[in-house]
């Protein structure tokens, strides 16, 4: 069970100490690498390149960090680049070599030395010695100085804290007034998402890397969260097909010292993050109204790219009154969708589309109530969350799943994708943001077993631990009084 408890420690990179803070069983080395990531400049992203290294608090002695359990409140982590690491030993040996010349000096001193008189001799001697004390003495006050400023830049850092948090208060307010006031274009057939983008990503960044790609005009939105703050992603839309396509071939491409993922996307996943950022609307789409007479057919696995009109040509025979696409959190599609009927016989044609193709998924097709689409419906309504809450709380008992090791920057959407690979959609996922953990419900017990085939594969640049759940275990974590330590954990 996670405990919640945070731990506060500080990252050293080249020469600057930060102060951060994680949950206790969030903490992971990789989660340590993204932590030095968010707080400094020039980090790599690469982990290979990178080492950790923390002082033993018994023996007093740096040493490479392989277990984060030696991380704690107010331990110090080192973070250094591999190739700093050799010119550091360069310095070092270079050092040595300037001693043993000393000595060979001294030596050949000395040897001149006895064809003299001993008087001369014993001056000679005194003058080397003297020559040692001052150099002594030179390197005493460098230690001091060199222990003063260490002193004054562990003060300081509280400083640069409060600064940096001033700092990121104003951006966040000049974001959220820019995203509220900004119009954006991204109509069209032509849009591609990025993700994986520097916090500090400009619109005139974004528009030099597709730079003679025809992306439109107002047709860049760079996402913000509900806490204000850049999200990592951004949506962008093109005039032609020519264009679209140069776009998706950057995939992986660097911009700045980070690598971009880019996905191919839609006009309808682009303007719900719109409306979400700009507070319009609900997070779902509808056709109108739930009525109250109405039979309810839910379908799993919807493409994201979908829109009102492709679902209602797919369940055309069952002639739907009512289209409702559910979306998560961040306004992403979610993969299900309601569907309202007139009449059982209806109902039953739409059941006859179950594991019937749209595009290129087949659409999964279960019978629900208008009770469950109300309350699919409060559920993307719910808005923004704050940091460290867990999302889609409401749930149905259903078999689960719990994630571990999840990059911070995952969404509902992105988990959703991650079990297409193993031909599975979940019905319910609960992502804890910025913790590394979720809480994913599957239909069945197969599913699950499905679902944990994919356990220790790559989410991005990590690896992901799964663990079959009790509901119980969701429950509680959902409520605040834990989560984590599923079975095998």
């Amino acid at each position: 069970m996670s405990s919640g408890e945070d731990i506060v420690f500080f990252i050293e990179f080249k020469g600057e100490t930060r102060k951060v803070s994680i949950e206790k069983d969030a903490l992971t080395l990789d989660a340590i690498f993204d932590l030095a990531n968010e707080k400094f400049e020039g980090v790599p992203n690469d982990t290979e390149t990178l080492i950790l290294e923390i002082k033993d608090k018994e023996f007093d002695v740096n040493h490479r960090l392989e277990d984060p359990t030696e991380v704690s409140v107010g331990s110090i982590v080192r973070v250094k680049i591999k190739g700093d690491e050799s010119a550091e030993l360069k310095k070092e040996l270079e050092k040595m070599k300037k001693k043993l010349e000393e000595l060979e000096e001294r030596k050949m001193e000395e040897e001149k030395l006895g064809g003299q008189s001993k008087e001369t001799s014993q001056e000679k001697v005194k003058d080397t010695q003297q020559r040692k004390r001052e150099r002594d003495e030179e390197a005493s006050d460098a230690a001091e100085e060199s222990k003063a400023d260490k002193k004054q830049k562990t003060t300081d850092v509280s400083k640069d804290d409060d600064r940096d948090r001033k700092e990121k208060d104003r951006k966040r307010h000049e974001y959220s007034k820019h995203s509220k006031e900004s119009k954006y274009d991204l109509t069209g057939r032509y849009v591609i998402r990025m993700r994986g983008l520097p916090w500090s990503v400009r619109q005139s960044d974004i528009e030099d890397f597709f730079k003679g790609m025809d992306v439109k005009r107002d047709g860049i939105l760079i996402e913000i969260n509900s806490q204000g703050r850049p999200s990592g992603n951004a949506y962008v839309s093109f005039d032609t097909k020519d264009g679209h396509a140069k776009a998706l071939e950057r995939h992986k491409d660097n911009l700045g010292k980070r690598y971009v993922e880019i996905f191919d996307s839609s006009e309808a996943e682009a303007t719900a993050v719109v409306d979400r950022m700009q507070g319009k609307g609900s997070a779902h789409k509808s056709t109108g109204r739930v009525s109250k007479d109405s039979y309810v057919l839910r379908l799993r696995g919807v493409p994201f790219s979908s829109d009102l009109r492709d679902i209602e040509a797919f369940m055309e025979k069952a002639h739907p009154e009512g289209i409702h696409i559910i979306y998560d959190s961040n306004g992403r599609p979610s993969g299900e969708a309601y569907v309202e009927l007139g009449s059982e016989k209806d109902q039953r044609r739409g059941m006859e589309m179950h594991r019937k193709h749209l595009g290129s998924r087949y659409i999964e097709v279960f019978e629900s109530s208008v009770i469950e689409l109300e309350r699919a419906l409060e559920r993307g309504n719910g808005g923004g969350r704050d940091r460290g809450q867990w999302g889609s709380s409401s749930s149905s008992g259903l078999p689960c799943v719990r994630m571990r090791g999840l990059p911070y920057s995952s969404t509902e959407h992105d988990i959703v994708e991650f079990f297409r690979k193993a031909g599975i959609t979940p019905m319910r996922t609960h992502l804890k943001h910025r913790s590394g953990h979720a809480y994913v419900e599957f239909a069945s017990e197969k599913e699950v077993r499905d679902a944990l085939k994919l356990d220790r594969e790559n989410m991005g640049s990590r690896y992901v631990e799964l663990f079959e759940a009790p509901y119980s275990e969701l429950v509680n974590a959902i409520s605040g009084s834990g989560g984590g330590g599923g079975r095998g954990g």
